[in-house]
Formats: C-alpha cells, sequence, structure tokens
C-alpha cells in the first residue's frame, strides 16, 4: 500500500489534509510533525492507516532520514510558515526522487523555488506541485472552467473571505510577512474596497498576491484577489499583525492564541465565501460569469482540497508531468466543482449581464 506523508500533519491544514486522505483515498498516511499526535487527538477509526512521526522538518538531514526509512510515494508539505521552514522539504523531495506538494499559494515564492530547483526536479523525474490552494489552484481552475464557457475572458477578480482568524500560525505569518511584497496590481493590503457578498453582507476586502501571476494554460494574465474578514476585531488584529510583522515581531509564535482569541470575540462560525468573477463576452454579450463557493461555517477546509487530491491522484500512479507543474495546470476544471460538492460546498455559477449607465 502506497503511503502518503503530509508534513505539518498535526497543523490546521496538515490535519485537513490528513482526514481528507484517510476518507478518500485508500492509501496509507503519515503525519509529520515536531511533537507528533497527541493520544486525545488521534482520529476515530484511522488505525492501521495513520502513523505519526517526530521530525523537525527544518532539519534536512533528519527529514532525508525519515523519508529513506518510510519512502513514501507522495510528500505533502502542509507546514508553517514556509518562510521560517525554508527549501529542506522540497530538497528532500528531489534527493529522495518523491513528488512533491505544498500549499505555499505566493506568487514569488513559486519563482524562487523554481529557479533554485526546477532543474533539478527534471533531473530527479519528479513533478513538483507549488501552492496547492485556494488562491491560485482552486482559483485558476474556475479560471480555466470560465475560459471554456465563455467567448472571451478579459481579466479575473476574486474575492475570498477570510470568515475568521482561527487559522493557523504558521499561514497567518507568511500573509503578514509577505504583505510588503508588491505583486502585478500593487502592493498587498495597500489597496481596500467594500464589497457585496452575494449573501448580501458587505465587507471591505484587501488587495492579496496570487500564483496566477505565473504564466499556465488556460489561465488569465490579468488576475487580481481581494481578501476580507467577517468582523472588527480580526480585521483589526490582521492589521496589527501585519505591521508587527514587517518590524521584525515573531508574531508566528502568538498567531495560533491570537487566532483563538480574535475567534472568540470576532465569531469563528460565520459563512465562507469565495467569489470568482470572470469579466468578458458570452454569447456576444458584455458581462461577468461569477461563480460562488459557499461552505456552512466556513470554507476554512479548501484551502487543503487540491493538495489532497494531487496526491490522491500521484499514490494512484497517475503520471501528473515533470518538473515544476502549476497545481490548477493538471486538473479538468469541472472536477473542481464536484470535488467541492462532495465537501458540503454549494457552487453556483451565473451570467451578470453587464449594465449599462
Amino acid at each position: 500500500m502506497s503511503l502518503i506523508l503530509v508534513l505539518g500533519g498535526t497543523g490546521t491544514f496538515g490535519s485537513l489534509a490528513v482526514g481528507d486522505l484517510l476518507m478518500r483515498s485508500t492509501h496509507d498516511v503519515g503525519s509529520a510533525s515536531r511533537r507528533g499526535i497527541s493520544s486525545d487527538r488521534w482520529p476515530a477509526g484511522s488505525e492501521g492507516r495513520l502513523t505519526s512521526h517526530k521530525v523537525d522538518i527544518t532539519d534536512r538531514q533528519a527529514l532525508l532520514a525519515l523519508v529513506s526509512d518510510l519512502r513514501p510515494t507522495v510528500i505533502l508539505h502542509a507546514a508553517g510558515p514556509y518562510f521560517r521552514i525554508g527549501s529542506a522539504p522540497i530538497q528532500v523531495a528531489i534527493e529522495t526522487q518523491t513528488p512533491y506538494i505544498d500549499l505555499c499559494p505566493r506568487s514569488f515564492g513559486y519563482l524562487k523555488l523554481e529557479q533554485k530547483f526546477g532543474r533539478q526536479a527534471i533531473d530527479a523525474g519528479i513533478p513538483v506541485f507549488v501552492g496547492a490552494s485556494t488562491v491560485g489552484g482552486i482559483t485558476g481552475l474556475l479560471t480555466r472552467r470560465a475560459t471554456a464557457r465563455m467567448n472571451s475572458l478579459r481579466r479575473v477578480e476574486t474575492v475570498l473571505s477570510v470568515h475568521n482568524f482561527g487559522w493557523g500560525g504558521g499561514l497567518v505569518s507568511d500573509y503578514l510577512r509577505t504583505a510588503s511584497i508588491p505583486t502585478p496590481h500593487g502592493k498587498p493590503g495597500s489597496q481596500t474596497k467594500l464589497f457585496e457578498f452575494p449573501d448580501g453582507t458587505v465587507h471591505r476586502v484587501a488587495l492579496g498576491d496570487t500564483l496566477e501571476h505565473i504564466p499556465a494554460d488556460g489561465l488569465c494574465r490579468d488576475t487580481i484577489h481581494w481578501f476580507g474578514l467577517n468582523a472588527t476585531l480580526p480585521n483589526l488584529s490582521m492589521r496589527l499583525g501585519e505591521r508587527l510583522a514587517n518590524f521584525g515581531f515573531p508574531i508566528w509564535h502568538f498567531a495560533g492564541p491570537g487566532g483563538w482569541l480574535a475567534g472568540r470575540v470576532g465569531g469563528y462560525y460565520t459563512d465562507g465565501i469565495l467569489v470568482h468573477d470572470a469579466h468578458g463576452e458570452l454569447n456576444c454579450e458584455p458581462g461577468v460569469l461569477r461563480t460562488t463557493v459557499v461552505r456552512g461555517f466556513g470554507n476554512v477546509r479548501n484551502p487543503a482540497v487540491l493538495a489532497a487530491v494531487t496526491a490522491r491522484e500521484l499514490a494512484d500512479g497517475r503520471n501528473l508531468g515533470c518538473g515544476f507543474v502549476h497545481p490548477a495546470s493538471w486538473m479538468e476544471p469541472e472536477r473542481i466543482v464536484d470535488e467541492l460538492s462532495i465537501r458540503a460546498n454549494v457552487v453556483a455559477t451565473t451570467w451578470l449581464p453587464l449594465r449599462g449607465d
């Protein structure tokens, strides 16, 4: 039986990836983290398929020893913060010729890794998927889906309602630490606007980064992403955290407790909404093809979906390419709707004709 090794398997997104793989694949799963799975957190019914491993994944030699011992079919890196962990996971994947997936959504991170390890991945004969997450991955698939349906596509704008501040400390820290690095549309967080979500609520959203700036077949080059928080306190906490992180304060040590506190006061349990607007023409009529993804009590589970599906396909023996592969390039676009729907999401697509002035 094939083994999928999940690095950071006890974290927010790592544990979701582990759960998804246990539920929707037949493969064994290894969870690797500093402390391993505690006895009171062991998933019910996972005995015989799930193993727990203690390792510091920033230590390349220790991680290499673990991978050499386990010989996994796929390495799925879901630990954070990425900037603090460094490149040990991808180095070990290349050295052991093990297909590699991670959830890091930052476009500049993709470029740096590809420049450094792209040739090595090709020589090792393995696929490397960087950023198999919501932004760039799932949104990129929705862009390919819109391209197939529309006569022409000029630009794409997506809005993600970051419904709570209870995310993993690593993910929050990666976002905060890179909030000042410019994208083709400006500096993340430097532009904000009010956005009316399909449920009738209005929230302020901020400019974000995207892996879709990396060219891939079927993706729109002019793509902009906005992120927002539904509650005032988490929004203020995020802004304060951004300032502290940019001054060098190690906020990743406190993002977990801070997220819990903000969630308790501001509200964890709100609906998460992803809005994907494809601007162009349909049947020679200008307008917007809007796709919404809504999951009751938040869509925080979605970032782990594409990584888990990709890992499952690789473990099943499917050839998904060699070298660096854009995470939105290999799957049929319509399939992502099915994958999201079976995970309790409601996916709806609507054509909005352009209103005349």
